[in-house]
C-alpha cells in the first residue's frame, strides 16, 4: 500500500486498469485454448473412436456371416448348394474388404494400428484357409473340408476374431480416455474462468475502493475542512497533507491558503492592536493637555491674585516712602504694620504659586 500511496490517482487507474485488460486477455486466451482442447477430444472421440469402434463391429459381424456360411460348406449337397454357399462367402469378403480401408485410415495409435495389421494377417490367412476348403468341397473331399472347417479354420477364425475384440477394446480405451480429456478440458477451462472471473471482480472492487477511500473520502474530508476555513476556522486541521497523488497536492494549496489566512489574521490584530494603543495615545495626550489646561488657569488664577497684592503692597510701601513732617509714634508704627502685613501677604502669595505649580506637575506624567 505505501508503494501505491506513492503514484497519483491517475496512474493507480491505469495501473488497475492494466491489469483489468491483462485479465481479460488471460480469460479469451483460456477461452480459446479450452475450445481447442475440448473440440480435439471430441474430434478424437467423435472422429475416429467412435466410426472405429462401429468399423470393428461391421468386421466382426461380417466375419461371424463368413464363419456361418463356411460352416455350411461341407453339407452343401449339390452345385447349386455350393454356388450359393460360394455366393454368401464372397459377398461377405467383398464387404470385409470394403470395410478394412475406412478403418485402415482411422488409425492413429502404433498400439491400434499393430492390431490392424495382425488381423489382416489372419484374416488373410482365414480366407485363403476358406477356399481351399471350398475347393475341397468341389472336389467331392467332404470330409477333407470338413476337417479344415472344424479345426484349422477355426482356430484362425479364432484368432481374427480375438485381434477384432481387442482392436474394439482399444478403441473403447481410447473413447474414454478422450471422454476424460474431454471432461477435465471443460472443467480446467471453467475453474481457470471461474479464477480470472474473480480476479476481475476483485479488480472492479478494487477500482471501486480507490475511488471510494482514495478519493471520494479525502476529498469530502478536504471540502469539510475548506468550508470550516472559508467560515472562519483558521485552525482546523486539513487531512491528506501526507499523500504523494492529486488528493496531496490539493491538500498541500489548502494548508497554504490556511497558512496565509493565519497570517492575514495575525496582522490583523497586530494593526488592531497598534490602533488601539494610538487611540489611548491620542486620549492620554488629550487627557494630558485637558489637565495641563487646568493647571495653567490655576496658576494664572494664582499669578494674578498675587500680581494685584504685589501691586497693592507697592503702592502702600510707596506712600509710605514719600516724605512728610514727623509723625507721632503712633503714626509710625501703623505704616510699619502695613508693610509687614503686605509682606506676609506676598510670602503666602508665592508659597500658593508654589505648591499650584507643584500640584500641577505632579498631575504631569514623568519625563
Amino acid at each position: 500500500m505505501s508503494f501505491l500511496n506513492t503514484l497519483r490517482v491517475g496512474d493507480k487507474l491505469t495501473l488497475l486498469f492494466g491489469a483489468m485488460l491483462v485479465l481479460l486477455c488471460a480469460s479469451v486466451a483460456n477461452t480459446v485454448f479450452g475450445v481447442r482442447a475440448l473440440d480435439a477430444a471430441g474430434t478424437d472421440l467423435a472422429d475416429r473412436r467412435m466410426p472405429s469402434v462401429d468399423a470393428l463391429a461391421q468386421l466382426g459381424e461380417q466375419l461371424l456371416l463368413h464363419r456361418q456360411a463356411e460352416l455350411s460348406l461341407p453339407a452343401a449337397a449339390d452345385s447349386a448348394e455350393l454356388a450359393r454357399v460360394s455366393s454368401e462367402l464372397s459377398a461377405t469378403e467383398a464387404t470385409i474388404a470394403a470395410l478394412l480401408p475406412q478403418y485402415r485410415a482411422l488409425l492413429a495409435a502404433t498400439g491400434e494400428k499393430l492390431v490392424h495389421d495382425r488381423f489382416a494377417t489372419a484374416y488373410d490367412r482365414y480366407v485363403a484357409l476358406t477356399a481351399r476348403a471350398r475347393d475341397a468341397v468341389a472336389a467331392g473331399e467332404r470330409q477333407l473340408a470338413a476337417q479344415l472347417v472344424a479345426n484349422e479354420n477355426r482356430a484362425v477364425f479364432a484368432q481374427a476374431m480375438a485381434h477384432l475384440r481387442a482392436g474394439a477394446e482399444f478403441n473403447r480405451q481410447e473413447a474414454a480416455r478422450s471422454a476424460q480429456a474431454l471432461a477435465a478440458a471443460g472443467e480446467r477451462t471453467l475453474l481457470r474462468l471461474a479464477l480470472l472471473s474473480t480476479a476481475l471482480l476483485a479488480l472492479v472492487a478494487a477500482v471501486g475502493v480507490l475511488l471510494g477511500r482514495g478519493v471520494v473520502r479525502p476529498m469530502q474530508a478536504l471540502t469539510t475542512a475548506m468550508r470550516k476555513l472559508a467560515g472562519g476556522d483558521a485552525l482546523v486541521a486539513i487531512p491528506a497533507q501526507e499523500r504523494a497523488d492529486e488528493v496531496g497536492a490539493m491538500a498541500r494549496a489548502v494548508r497554504l491558503f490556511q497558512d496565509n489566512l493565519i497570517q492575514a489574521e495575525r496582522r490583523a490584530a497586530e494593526a488592531e492592536d497598534l490602533r488601539v494603543r494610538q487611540v489611548q495615545k491620542v486620549d492620554s495626550v488629550e487627557d494630558l493637555a485637558d489637565r495641563f489646561d487646568r493647571c495653567l488657569s490655576r496658576m494664572v488664577g494664582v499669578v494674578s491674585g498675587a500680581a494685584a497684592e504685589m501691586d497693592a503692597a507697592n503702592r502702600a510701601m510707596a506712600g509710605q516712602a514719600r516724605p512728610v513732617p514727623r509723625r507721632t509714634a503712633t503714626g509710625a508704627g501703623g505704616d510699619v504694620g502695613q508693610v509687614l502685613a503686605a509682606a506676609l501677604t506676598l510670602h503666602r502669595d508665592a508659597v500658593d504659586l508654589k505648591q499650584a505649580v507643584d500640584g500641577c506637575l505632579a498631575t504631569l506624567p514623568a519625563a
